[in-house]
């Protein structure tokens, strides 16, 4: 049983998943990778981490907080550019699911560290 009919529907789902998908995997991929390196490799404090140590620091924050609306942007960008209507409502809705992100989560909790 064929879950789309037409062929353009089909298309047209699939950019859309991509379009708000590829932004979130990539960001929280990054994420996850280099907090898998980091706990699997040191072990010490903070003081005593290397370069190595502080680039992974540094992709692990910067992976959910630059690059997945970086490349939503991007992705929107592109989409405008090719007409892709689709594809560009999947990377407004990965921007609007950034801010979403920022403002429940990630905002609170520096407010909590500051006070």
């Amino acid at each position: 049983m064929q879950i789309f009919v037409n062929k353009e529907v089909k298309q047209n789902t699939k950019d859309y998943w991509f379009g708000m998908g590829i932004p979130i995997i990539v960001g929280w991929g990054c994420s996850f990778f280099a907090v898998f390196i980091l706990t699997t490799t040191y072990d010490g404090p903070v003081s005593g981490m290397g370069f190595i140590e502080y680039f992974f620091t540094t992709i692990w924050v910067a992976g959910h907080l630059v690059l997945w609306p970086v490349i939503a942007w991007w992705l929107k960008l592109r989409a405008n550019e090719s007409g892709n209507l689709p594809y560009k409502k999947g990377a407004v809705l990965s921007l609007k699911l950034y801010a979403i992100w920022i403002v429940f989560f990630i905002l609170p909790a520096s407010l909590e560290e500051i006070f």
